[in-house]
């Protein structure tokens, strides 16, 4: 049969610090890239004239920020006009909706598609050349380090109430 030994103190610790290592590592990356969000969506924000620009640090105003920087746009054929209202709406259901099983994952699959929707409102007005680019880097969760480069971007195209340029 097997022997059962016990090691020492530092190699039974050992796993236990490189797993403490790379939550702080990746704890750090998180803390950066929310710093790095929330600078750019005040920052656009801000130069846009739009109140309470320090909204961008708050968790769930910053999707009302996020709202007010696109305005109106188009959700598969419908106008959304209050989308500075419906995005942390939107935000706020899927987390009350997470634990009921089909419905948590429908609004989840809906809210996904939304918040893609107004990041590429976003970046199209922003950055209407390199849209395209910006939220398929976005997929790999680089929309902190876009949105922060862009930050001090102009608008350069802007939506009526029915979504047109």
């Amino acid at each position: 049969m097997y022997a059962i030994t016990a090691g020492s103190p530092e190699t039974l610790l050992d796993p236990l610090f490189a797993y403490t290592g790379v939550y702080l590592l990746i704890l750090v990356i998180l803390a950066i890239f929310y710093c790095m969000k929330s600078i750019g969506l005040s920052t656009m924000a801000s130069n846009r004239g739009i109140s309470f620009p320090w909204l961008g640090w708050v968790p769930l105003a910053d999707f009302y920020i996020l709202g007010c920087l696109i305005g109106p746009f188009k959700f598969f054929g419908f106008n959304i006009y209050k989308s500075s209202v419906l995005l942390p709406m939107g935000l706020l259901a899927v987390i009350l909706t997470g634990y009921v099983p089909v419905l948590g994952v429908v609004t989840g699959m809906v809210f996904f598609l939304f918040i893609f929707t107004a990041i590429y409102q976003l970046f199209s007005i922003y950055t209407p050349e390199n849209a395209i680019w910006c939220i398929l880097l976005s997929l790999f969760l680089l929309f902190p380090v876009i949105l922060y480069v862009i930050r001090n971007n102009y608008p350069q195209q802007l939506y009526d109430g029915a979504g047109r340029q």
